[in-house]
């Protein structure tokens, strides 16, 4: 009997692999990028499926590093580095930058996963929100303060306005 997590993760699986096979077969990526591109969408759908049950603050992490290191150098080896000045395109070969930055994402992910079943600042505790008396008054006195010094950050120094 399998559970619903690892149900879901089975199906993010197994939509990575079928975005492996698209790049790589209908696209024309090199293996290397397709691999990446499948990591990339692992990551983005198994962060799609945790919004409702946690808050994943690590899941967004590896979104954003695979993103920058694996999605885009993907697209920039594979035709769309021509869209882009001199500057900006890939100076190191693919297999190259992949080698160095898949185990490197891997071993990024396995950080931040390992041994952190129960986290306590990850789940969303009910009975914690809903004992919070005043939340609407701890909101408006956000806004108030916060549009007070917008009203009053013209008038102070360069050195501490921001």
């Amino acid at each position: 009997m399998t559970t619903k997590k690892s149900r879901s993760l089975i199906l993010i699986a197994i939509a990575a692999l079928v975005i492996y096979f698209l790049f790589n077969r209908f696209f024309s990526f090199s293996y290397l990028s397709s691999i990446a591109l499948a990591i990339f969408f692992f990551e983005i759908l198994s962060l799609l499926d945790s919004l409702g049950k946690r808050i994943p603050v690590r899941s967004m992490f590896c979104v954003l590093y695979g993103l920058n290191f694996l999605a885009a150098p993907a697209l920039m080896y594979n035709g769309y580095e021509e869209f882009q000045p001199l500057a900006y395109i890939m100076k190191v070969p693919e297999e190259i930058y992949f080698a160095y930055a898949m185990p490197a994402f891997i071993f990024f992910r396995l950080g931040l996963f390992i041994n952190s079943k129960q986290q306590r600042g990850e789940w969303v505790n009910t009975e914690e929100i809903a004992a919070i008396d005043n939340i609407f008054g701890i909101a408006i006195q956000c806004i108030v303060v916060g549009f007070f010094s917008s009203l009053i950050s013209p008038f102070i120094p360069g050195g501490t306005n921001f």
